[in-house]
């Protein structure tokens, strides 16, 4: 994913075709996102009023910024509470 983005980024008005390509990689991930997500509200996982494709774009963009985050500094458990922040309130 952080290639992807990158790629988009780096990319931008230089090659359309490798940033059309990335978008779309970005957009099929968000779309398995939300696909296991709809799995996972309806196995009683995430609370049934769960909009899962604004779930889905949230953890899409939160992992994006973890990657980052992990990258410069490398705390485990900050990492992993975040993580159990995202899910607060669907589970």
């Amino acid at each position: 994913m952080c290639l992807l983005v990158k790629t988009r980024f780096e990319l931008a008005g230089k090659d359309e075709t490798l940033c059309r390509r990335a978008h779309s990689h970005l957009k099929n991930t968000e779309q398995l996102f939300t696909r296991l997500l709809d799995q996972a509200r309806d196995n009683g996982e995430l609370a049934a009023g769960t909009d899962t494709r604004v779930l889905a774009r949230h953890l899409q963009i939160q992992l994006m910024g973890l990657r980052s985050y992990k990258a410069c500094n490398g705390d485990t458990a900050t990492i992993e509470s975040a993580i159990d922040h995202l899910f607060t309130g669907h589970i």
